[in-house]
Protein backbone atom coordinates (compact mmCIF):
# COMPACT_ATOMS: atom_id res chain seq x y z
CA UNK A 1 0.00 0.00 0.00
CA UNK A 2 1.17 3.68 -0.62
CA UNK A 3 0.12 6.43 1.27
CA UNK A 4 0.85 9.81 -0.59
CA UNK A 5 -0.62 13.34 0.43
CA UNK A 6 -2.20 15.13 -2.40
CA UNK A 7 -3.61 18.70 -1.78
CA UNK A 8 -4.57 18.53 1.64
CA UNK A 9 -6.25 14.71 0.82
CA UNK A 10 -4.62 11.80 2.04
CA UNK A 11 -4.38 9.31 -0.76
CA UNK A 12 -3.99 5.41 0.03
CA UNK A 13 -3.38 2.86 -3.06
CA UNK A 14 -3.85 -0.60 -2.69
CA UNK A 15 -2.76 -3.93 -4.90
CA UNK A 16 -3.32 -6.14 -2.78
CA UNK A 17 -6.44 -5.98 -0.75
CA UNK A 18 -8.87 -8.46 -3.43
CA UNK A 19 -11.42 -6.72 -1.45
CA UNK A 20 -15.22 -8.22 -2.89
CA UNK A 21 -18.44 -6.17 -3.47
CA UNK A 22 -21.52 -7.15 -5.35
CA UNK A 23 -22.44 -5.66 -8.26
CA UNK A 24 -23.96 -6.14 -11.66
CA UNK A 25 -22.50 -7.30 -13.96
CA UNK A 26 -21.73 -5.78 -17.69
CA UNK A 27 -22.05 -9.09 -19.26
CA UNK A 28 -23.38 -11.37 -16.98
CA UNK A 29 -27.04 -11.34 -15.88
CA UNK A 30 -28.19 -10.22 -12.06
CA UNK A 31 -25.40 -8.99 -9.55
CA UNK A 32 -22.20 -10.91 -9.11
CA UNK A 33 -19.49 -10.87 -6.83
CA UNK A 34 -16.74 -8.76 -8.07
CA UNK A 35 -13.11 -8.34 -6.52
CA UNK A 36 -11.28 -4.73 -6.51
CA UNK A 37 -8.12 -5.24 -8.56
CA UNK A 38 -6.61 -1.75 -7.76
CA UNK A 39 -8.18 0.59 -5.43
CA UNK A 40 -7.32 4.38 -4.78
CA UNK A 41 -9.22 5.82 -1.55
CA UNK A 42 -8.62 9.47 -0.60
CA UNK A 43 -9.89 11.48 2.77
CA UNK A 44 -10.58 15.01 3.02
CA UNK A 45 -12.22 17.33 5.29
CA UNK A 46 -13.31 20.81 6.25
CA UNK A 47 -10.64 23.24 7.60
CA UNK A 48 -11.91 22.82 10.94
CA UNK A 49 -12.44 18.69 10.65
CA UNK A 50 -16.04 19.03 11.10
CA UNK A 51 -16.80 17.68 7.75
CA UNK A 52 -15.34 14.64 6.24
CA UNK A 53 -15.33 12.95 2.58
CA UNK A 54 -13.96 9.48 1.94
CA UNK A 55 -13.95 8.46 -1.54
CA UNK A 56 -12.72 5.37 -3.73
CA UNK A 57 -12.10 4.48 -7.24
CA UNK A 58 -11.30 0.62 -8.02
CA UNK A 59 -10.79 -1.29 -11.05
CA UNK A 60 -12.83 -4.76 -10.24
CA UNK A 61 -12.97 -7.76 -12.17
CA UNK A 62 -16.27 -10.17 -12.34
CA UNK A 63 -15.68 -13.47 -10.53
CA UNK A 64 -18.09 -15.17 -12.68
CA UNK A 65 -17.21 -13.67 -16.65
CA UNK A 66 -13.60 -11.91 -15.52
CA UNK A 67 -15.07 -8.88 -17.10
CA UNK A 68 -12.85 -5.85 -16.06
CA UNK A 69 -15.03 -2.29 -15.25
CA UNK A 70 -14.78 0.39 -12.85
CA UNK A 71 -16.27 1.82 -9.71
CA UNK A 72 -15.92 4.83 -8.04
CA UNK A 73 -18.18 5.85 -4.34
CA UNK A 74 -18.30 8.46 -2.40
CA UNK A 75 -19.40 8.91 1.47
CA UNK A 76 -19.65 11.84 3.79
CA UNK A 77 -19.93 12.83 7.19
CA UNK A 78 -22.89 14.57 6.87
CA UNK A 79 -24.85 11.76 4.91
CA UNK A 80 -26.11 8.68 6.67
CA UNK A 81 -28.48 5.82 6.79
CA UNK A 82 -30.02 3.20 8.79
CA UNK A 83 -28.43 -0.37 7.70
CA UNK A 84 -31.18 -2.58 8.51
CA UNK A 85 -28.82 -5.85 8.80
CA UNK A 86 -26.55 -4.15 11.01
CA UNK A 87 -29.08 -2.08 13.07
CA UNK A 88 -26.83 0.85 12.83
CA UNK A 89 -26.25 4.46 10.62
CA UNK A 90 -23.77 3.81 8.44
CA UNK A 91 -22.15 6.54 6.10
CA UNK A 92 -24.30 6.68 2.83
CA UNK A 93 -23.21 5.10 -0.87
CA UNK A 94 -22.85 7.31 -3.57
CA UNK A 95 -21.89 4.88 -6.30
CA UNK A 96 -21.20 5.36 -10.43
CA UNK A 97 -19.99 2.08 -12.59
CA UNK A 98 -18.49 2.33 -15.35
CA UNK A 99 -19.17 1.27 -18.26
CA UNK A 100 -23.01 1.97 -16.59
CA UNK A 101 -25.14 -0.87 -16.41
CA UNK A 102 -28.04 -1.99 -15.00
CA UNK A 103 -29.29 -5.63 -13.56
CA UNK A 104 -30.83 -7.61 -16.19
CA UNK A 105 -31.02 -5.26 -18.88
CA UNK A 106 -28.50 -5.90 -21.01
CA UNK A 107 -28.22 -4.24 -24.84
CA UNK A 108 -29.93 -6.61 -27.57
CA UNK A 109 -27.41 -9.62 -27.83
CA UNK A 110 -27.24 -9.62 -32.00
CA UNK A 111 -27.72 -5.73 -31.86
CA UNK A 112 -25.20 -5.60 -34.52
CA UNK A 113 -27.85 -7.41 -36.94
CA UNK A 114 -29.88 -4.01 -36.67
CA UNK A 115 -29.00 -0.82 -39.79
CA UNK A 116 -26.14 0.97 -37.47
CA UNK A 117 -28.33 4.19 -38.23
CA UNK A 118 -30.91 3.12 -35.68
CA UNK A 119 -28.19 1.18 -33.81
CA UNK A 120 -26.60 3.96 -33.06
CA UNK A 121 -29.50 6.06 -31.50
CA UNK A 122 -30.30 2.68 -29.70
CA UNK A 123 -27.03 2.03 -27.61
CA UNK A 124 -27.18 5.78 -26.57
CA UNK A 125 -30.76 5.41 -25.19
CA UNK A 126 -29.82 2.59 -23.56
CA UNK A 127 -26.54 4.00 -22.26
CA UNK A 128 -29.31 7.01 -21.05
CA UNK A 129 -31.64 4.38 -19.23
CA UNK A 130 -28.55 3.01 -17.15
CA UNK A 131 -27.28 6.81 -16.23
CA UNK A 132 -30.75 7.85 -15.13
CA UNK A 133 -30.86 10.31 -17.41
CA UNK A 134 -34.89 9.82 -18.09
CA UNK A 135 -35.26 13.03 -19.90
CA UNK A 136 -32.79 12.04 -22.75
CA UNK A 137 -33.99 8.59 -22.47
CA UNK A 138 -37.63 9.35 -23.24
CA UNK A 139 -36.51 11.27 -26.08
CA UNK A 140 -34.29 8.70 -27.64
CA UNK A 141 -36.74 5.91 -27.14
CA UNK A 142 -38.76 8.16 -29.47
CA UNK A 143 -35.94 8.48 -32.01
CA UNK A 144 -35.09 5.08 -32.21
CA UNK A 145 -39.02 4.64 -33.53
CA UNK A 146 -38.54 7.72 -36.04
CA UNK A 147 -35.32 6.02 -37.35
CA UNK A 148 -36.73 2.40 -38.07
CA UNK A 149 -39.57 4.34 -39.98
CA UNK A 150 -36.95 6.02 -41.92
CA UNK A 151 -35.01 2.85 -42.61
CA UNK A 152 -38.08 1.57 -43.82
CA UNK A 153 -39.21 4.24 -46.02
CA UNK A 154 -42.33 4.82 -44.04
CA UNK A 155 -44.37 7.31 -45.45
CA UNK A 156 -46.41 9.96 -43.57
CA UNK A 157 -45.94 13.47 -42.26
CA UNK A 158 -45.92 12.54 -38.72
CA UNK A 159 -44.60 10.18 -36.86
CA UNK A 160 -47.84 8.98 -35.62
CA UNK A 161 -48.65 8.42 -39.87
CA UNK A 162 -45.28 7.03 -40.15
CA UNK A 163 -46.22 4.42 -37.78
CA UNK A 164 -49.28 3.43 -39.49
CA UNK A 165 -47.53 3.35 -42.84
CA UNK A 166 -45.81 0.07 -41.36
CA UNK A 167 -48.94 -1.89 -41.21
CA UNK A 168 -49.72 -2.51 -44.74
CA UNK A 169 -46.45 -2.83 -45.35
CA UNK A 170 -46.22 -5.80 -43.54
CA UNK A 171 -43.61 -4.62 -40.74
CA UNK A 172 -45.84 -4.13 -37.98
CA UNK A 173 -49.28 -5.61 -36.66
CA UNK A 174 -52.41 -2.92 -36.41
CA UNK A 175 -51.49 -3.95 -32.44
CA UNK A 176 -47.78 -3.37 -32.51
CA UNK A 177 -48.88 -0.38 -34.26
CA UNK A 178 -50.85 1.07 -31.54
CA UNK A 179 -48.49 -0.39 -28.58
CA UNK A 180 -45.97 1.85 -30.04
CA UNK A 181 -48.07 4.67 -30.15
CA UNK A 182 -47.43 4.58 -26.48
CA UNK A 183 -44.01 5.03 -27.06
CA UNK A 184 -44.26 7.64 -29.14
CA UNK A 185 -46.58 9.32 -27.07
CA UNK A 186 -43.86 9.19 -23.98
CA UNK A 187 -41.58 10.42 -26.21
CA UNK A 188 -43.53 13.27 -26.64
CA UNK A 189 -43.40 14.24 -22.96
CA UNK A 190 -40.05 14.00 -22.26
CA UNK A 191 -39.53 15.97 -25.17
CA UNK A 192 -42.00 18.36 -25.47
CA UNK A 193 -43.03 18.73 -21.41
CA UNK A 194 -39.20 17.56 -20.54
CA UNK A 195 -40.97 15.30 -18.36
CA UNK A 196 -39.27 12.63 -16.73
CA UNK A 197 -40.35 8.95 -17.34
CA UNK A 198 -41.49 6.47 -14.44
CA UNK A 199 -38.59 3.76 -14.43
CA UNK A 200 -42.05 1.60 -14.84
CA UNK A 201 -43.03 3.33 -18.01
CA UNK A 202 -39.59 3.75 -19.10
CA UNK A 203 -38.37 -0.21 -19.11
CA UNK A 204 -42.11 -0.99 -20.48
CA UNK A 205 -41.24 1.61 -23.91
CA UNK A 206 -37.90 -0.18 -23.85
CA UNK A 207 -39.23 -3.42 -23.83
CA UNK A 208 -41.60 -2.20 -26.93
CA UNK A 209 -38.47 -0.62 -28.89
CA UNK A 210 -36.41 -3.86 -28.03
CA UNK A 211 -39.17 -6.26 -29.78
CA UNK A 212 -39.53 -3.95 -32.75
CA UNK A 213 -35.47 -4.28 -33.35
CA UNK A 214 -35.87 -7.68 -32.76
CA UNK A 215 -38.62 -8.79 -34.89
CA UNK A 216 -37.83 -5.96 -37.82
CA UNK A 217 -33.75 -6.92 -38.08
CA UNK A 218 -32.28 -9.76 -35.75
CA UNK A 219 -35.34 -12.50 -36.09
CA UNK A 220 -34.77 -12.96 -39.75
CA UNK A 221 -31.10 -13.64 -39.54
CA UNK A 222 -31.29 -16.16 -36.56
CA UNK A 223 -33.97 -17.82 -39.15
CA UNK A 224 -31.70 -18.57 -41.95
CA UNK A 225 -31.08 -22.04 -41.14
CA UNK A 226 -34.69 -22.87 -40.85
CA UNK A 227 -36.28 -24.58 -44.03
CA UNK A 228 -38.43 -22.03 -46.42
CA UNK A 229 -42.22 -22.37 -46.99
CA UNK A 230 -43.62 -22.96 -50.24
CA UNK A 231 -46.60 -21.51 -50.71
CA UNK A 232 -49.69 -23.98 -51.96
CA UNK A 233 -51.22 -23.41 -55.27
CA UNK A 234 -54.10 -21.40 -55.12
CA UNK A 235 -57.33 -22.99 -56.86
CA UNK A 236 -57.73 -22.03 -60.35
CA UNK A 237 -54.56 -20.14 -60.48
CA UNK A 238 -52.28 -21.23 -63.54
CA UNK A 239 -49.16 -23.98 -63.06
CA UNK A 240 -46.40 -22.43 -62.26
CA UNK A 241 -43.57 -23.23 -65.40
CA UNK A 242 -41.50 -25.63 -65.64
CA UNK A 243 -38.45 -25.22 -63.43
CA UNK A 244 -39.42 -22.08 -61.69
CA UNK A 245 -37.99 -21.89 -57.95
CA UNK A 246 -40.78 -21.54 -55.26
CA UNK A 247 -41.16 -18.08 -53.77
CA UNK A 248 -38.85 -18.07 -50.26
CA UNK A 249 -38.84 -15.89 -47.17
CA UNK A 250 -36.27 -13.32 -47.53
CA UNK A 251 -33.28 -13.81 -45.29
CA UNK A 252 -33.28 -9.96 -43.57
CA UNK A 253 -34.88 -7.85 -42.93
CA UNK A 254 -37.62 -5.63 -44.80
CA UNK A 255 -34.34 -2.82 -45.05
CA UNK A 256 -31.48 -5.72 -45.69
CA UNK A 257 -28.68 -6.79 -43.35
CA UNK A 258 -27.07 -3.75 -41.49
CA UNK A 259 -24.35 -2.44 -43.29
CA UNK A 260 -20.96 -0.39 -41.96
CA UNK A 261 -20.92 -3.12 -38.49
CA UNK A 262 -19.45 -6.29 -37.91
CA UNK A 263 -20.73 -9.45 -36.67
CA UNK A 264 -19.22 -10.54 -33.36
Amino acid sequence: MITMPAMGNVTNIDTTSKEERRLPCVKCTGTTRHEALVQVKESDSSPDGDIQVWSSYEIVRCRGCDEISFRSNWQSSEDFEWDVAEQMEVASDHEQLYPPRLISRKPLADKYFVPVSVRGIYEETHGAICNGSKILAGIGLRAIVEAVCAQENASGNSLEQKIDSLVPQGILTRGAADILHGTRLLGNEAAHEVKPLTDTSLHAALDVVEHLLTSTYILPHRAQPLPRRVPRPVAGAPPAPAGASPVSVPAVGASGPATGGTTP
